[in-house]
């Protein structure tokens, strides 16, 4: 049996044991017997199948990708939109999507994993902001080394040191600062080294000022924060740290945080409630989504927002300085604030050469260029991972009238990415399907004790989090 039905029956074992655990609004997978029927009857499993032999051209490269990706990706790399004859006319090269549908990453995972055990799969998988490991490890993914010219193009920080990975464009957040509130409450702008105290400090001034009602983007954002602090699964040593002072402490913090004091809680809430916001809103019904309304927005006048606008673009940081708005690099925990886009070849898919020729063509220096002009005012695009066009870009920026503290964040973030101190979010760290599985559980299992309806003693909390490490030890060793 090929390697790749190994890994699908692995994933799904792993979804039986510790149930739903890939994402925040995921369905659980089928079990291991109903997944060997799926691949047994391939050929019916999926409507959009391309077990097409003899419909096979010459000229075609497939790109299988998730159907919200899809849409995402015609509108943050337009030219895969708009110009697919342009790019025909000038490669030879004819694309075409494979758009898996699925409900969420877990089940796009699971349908991809069955075209790829085809024996003329898709000829390109792409990937945004997630792992890419289980495909490179498993000899799923094509090693592209010496194999595309301008992979030396890419920004030596982000680039896969495995060569596999080939990522095309990157996104980092930023955060805007509501200039009228704080400087309403005498608050004065932070400078570009601010740090994650300085936020929080800023954000509870605002919030003493305004009332302090509880609302599941402040929870979010402590939370996540809070928990990324922590090293508590290590895959070297195959090894789970959950009963530790640190964890306790954490969680004890945490509690005290949300539920006592600090801030205005919602009586009608509780464990479960605050569970279902977090983990499984999208498969509630409308009428329970309704009901959290109130807790899942903040007030329009609130001192901080996150655009999701792409940070790396000048034009987008002038426009919101332009309205009175404050821009600010991001804070989060470790760094991680890099998010790629790209694509893994697949090994077995059909035409191979024209995927790699395909690869080198929008790695270019003409092509990343065009990137980066396209739509000069919409910043929600990818920016270019090519670093060879950085200097075209800083002289058209320099004639482009755009505010100095615009400039100034814009390169700022940039020299973060060539330094490595920003970081880039999954596709490299920590990548393996194991970890990016046991990491998605334990969010939800320490959520669980930071919520509980009733306090649980230091004994009790002890034991609980003793049986979660057992737990997560058996697995790991497994």
């Amino acid at each position: 049996m090929k390697r790749v039905v190994i890994i699908i029956l692995v994933m799904a074992s792993l979804s039986s044991l510790f149930g739903c655990t890939t994402g925040d609004n995921e369905k659980k997978i089928t079990s291991d017997n109903s997944l060997k029927e799926e691949i047994e009857n391939k050929e019916d499993n999926s409507n959009d199948s391309i077990d097409d032999k003899k419909g096979v051209k010459e000229d075609e490269v497939t790109i299988a990708i998730w159907d919200p990706y899809y849409w995402e990706l015609q509108i943050k790399f337009p030219m895969l939109r708009g110009e697919l004859a342009k790019i025909k006319e000038k490669t030879g090269i004819n694309i075409r999507y494979d758009v898996i549908e699925a409900e969420n990453q877990q089940e796009f995972i699971k349908k991809l994993n069955t075209k790829l055990y085809l024996d003329k799969g898709p000829t390109l998988i792409y990937f945004y902001n997630m792992p890419t490991k289980i495909y490179t490890e498993s000899g799923v993914a094509l090693n592209l080394e010496g194999k595309i010219e301008n992979l030396d193009n890419i920004y030596d920080s982000i680039r896969d040191k495995n060569n596999y990975f080939v990522p095309i464009g990157m996104e980092t957040n930023f955060i805007e600062l509501n200039k009228y509130e704080s400087s309403k409450m005498g608050i004065e702008e932070p400078d570009l080294n601010w740090s994650w105290d300085d936020y929080i400090t800023i954000r509870d001034k605002w919030l003493k000022e305004n009332g302090r009602k509880l609302k599941s983007r402040l929870i979010s954002e402590t939370y996540y924060h809070k928990i990324n602090e922590i090293d508590i699964i290590d895959m070297k040593s195959k090894k789970a740290n959950i009963n530790t002072k640190e964890v306790k402490d954490t969680i004890k913090d945490l509690r005290d945080e949300f539920l006592y004091g600090k801030y205005e809680v919602p009586n009608n809430l509780k464990e479960e409630d605050y569970y279902k916001i977090f983990f499984d809103f999208n498969n509630l019904t409308k009428e329970e989504q309704t009901k959290y309304n109130n807790f899942d927005s903040l007030p329009l006048n609130y001192i901080f927002h996150y655009p999701s606008e792409n940070g790396l673009y000048t034009s987008t940081l002038d426009n919101k300085i332009r309205k009175n708005k404050a821009v600010l690099p991001y804070t989060g925990a470790r760094g991680e604030n890099v998010y790629l886009a790209g694509f893994l070849v697949n090994k077995n898919g059909k035409n191979i050469d024209n995927a790699i020729k395909f690869l080198n063509y929008i790695l270019s220096d003409k092509t990343q260029m065009k990137l980066y002009a396209d739509f000069k005012k919409l910043g929600s695009r990818f920016y270019p991972v090519n670093k060879n066009i950085e200097n075209k870009i800083k002289k058209v920026e320099k004639n482009g009238d755009f505010n100095e503290k615009a400039l100034q964040l814009k390169e700022y973030q940039l020299e973060k990415i060539k330094s490595g101190e920003y970081k880039t979010k999954i596709v490299y760290k920590d990548q393996n399907m194991k970890m990016f599985t046991l990491r998605n559980k334990l969010y939800k299992d320490i959520f669980k004790l930071v919520f509980a309806d009733e306090e649980y003693s230091d004994s009790k909390l002890e034991r609980k989090l003793q049986e979660l490490e057992n737990q997560y030890n058996i697995y790991l060793n497994e």
